[in-house]
């Protein structure tokens, strides 16, 4: 039997529910006859299916209103706990069957000739474009208020449905509301964005990324004029003699910044080393607020990490910002924020930092060079400023997410 499209929107029962049905009427009968009108089933999709299971011809009643899309709604809705978010889905599909039956009433009023003076001048325009123009916000209203949600619900689930079908989907099966997948979407949009002008950017010349331990990379690169980089904390392993072979390959003249966290074990580690002609000059605090957690009971919360600046008695003068300020030894700046999509890993450093860094210890056209790149902050920032940067990380999707923002191979 041929189901009315309302109704198929609708989910069927799985196979095992079907079945049980299926016996439930074998033993005690169909309690509830299926609705059809002139050969088209309005409602009572399960129990057809599963009479046919159980070889049962379906009792059946005729429909007789005049609003079967209104009465496969009301029936389906009573019987069903659906969601809001949910409902709005279903409103967006619904808006297509109320957009085609407004449609065939325009088509059988014009039949009868029953046309307004200017559709009797203009026959071709009355049956085109300005009437569906029209008709499309009357049908989302109409489904809107069937299923009842407000037109704004289904006007955001309709453009859910254009962006992004999978959302749109899980929505519909209660996996996901409305909000979520809207912010969902808008994230995506605002990461896209955050790309895009990041590759603008440095678009004229592009950093280079190469997928390599730093250790093996450092072979066969020049001495850089300033090296910046983030290795893995302790809680990753101990990288601090990788960072000193690291360092040693600067150029006399150059400079270095090396950020590590706060705990006292990694500092030490770091303060015990020997880096050559290069020695710390300086620990550098980064500070943010806008990261919460929770409070420890022994310990204060961190929202600080440390920064190491090196230098060596050949480094040049640093540049000495206009703005004082960028010359602090403590830097506050917000981390990235996933909620503004600009965070791509868990310890990326805002790119404002890292720019204040570059222009303090570096010129226009000096190497700039990062041995644990990440996101690839650090290497697009000092393209972005016309410096020539590279660098490599031992991790392929870190060094995908570089090309992605703007770095090649």
């Amino acid at each position: 039997m041929i189901v009315h499209p309302a109704a198929a929107l609708f989910p069927m029962m799985n196979s095992d529910e079907l079945n049980d049905l299926a016996t439930d009427i074998s033993a005690r009968g169909l309690d509830q006859p299926i609705m059809t009108m002139n050969g088209v089933l309005l409602d009572g999709r399960n129990r057809s299916r599963a009479c046919e299971i159980a070889g049962i011809i379906p009792t059946s009643i005729e429909y007789t209103g005049s609003d079967p899309v209104a009465y496969i709604m009301s029936a389906n809705l009573k019987r069903r706990q659906l969601s809001i978010s949910q409902r709005s889905a279903l409103a967006v599909e619904l808006e297509p069957i109320f957009a085609e039956e407004a449609e065939k009433r325009m088509l059988a009023t014009l039949k009868r000739g029953d046309q307004s003076p200017a559709e009797e001048n203009f026959p071709q325009r009355a049956s085109r474009a300005p009437q569906r123009a029209s008709r499309a916000p009357q049908a989302s209203e109409e489904a809107a208020e069937v299923v009842g949600v407000s037109g704004r619900n289904v006007r955001t689930a309709k453009a859910i449905q254009q962006k992004s079908p999978e959302l749109f989907e899980k929505i519909k099966k209660g996996e996901l509301t409305v909000s979520k997948a809207k912010s969902t979407i808008n994230l995506e949009e605002r990461k896209s964005k955050s790309i895009a002008e990041t590759v603008e950017s440095v678009k004229a010349s592009p950093p280079k990324i190469t997928l390599a331990p730093c250790l093996e990379y450092i072979k066969d690169i020049d001495a850089c004029d300033l090296l910046i980089t983030d290795p893995p904390y302790f809680t990753d392993g101990d990288f601090t003699s990788e960072v000193v072979q690291c360092i040693k390959t600067l150029k006399p003249t150059g400079q270095a910044y090396v950020f590590c966290s706060a705990d006292p074990k990694e500092v030490q580690a770091y303060l015990g080393k020997d880096y050559g002609e290069f020695h710390i000059e300086q620990i550098l605090v980064w500070n943010y607020n806008n990261s919460g957690q929770r409070q420890p009971n022994e310990r204060y919360t961190s929202n600080h990490q440390l920064c190491l600046y090196f230098r060596s008695k050949q480094s040049k003068p640093l540049n000495k910002p206009a703005d004082g300020t960028h010359q602090y030894a403590c830097q506050t700046i917000n981390a990235p924020d996933g909620r503004l999509g600009d965070r791509f890993h868990s310890w990326q450093k805002p790119m404002e930092l890292i720019e204040r860094l570059i222009k303090n210890s570096s010129d226009e056209g000096d190497l700039v060079f990062d041995p644990f790149a990440g996101s690839g902050t650090t290497l697009l920032a000092a393209s972005k400023l016309g410096r020539i940067a590279y660098g490599c990380d031992v991790d392929s999707e870190a060094v995908n997410l570089c090309i992605t923002r703007g770095c090649v191979s």
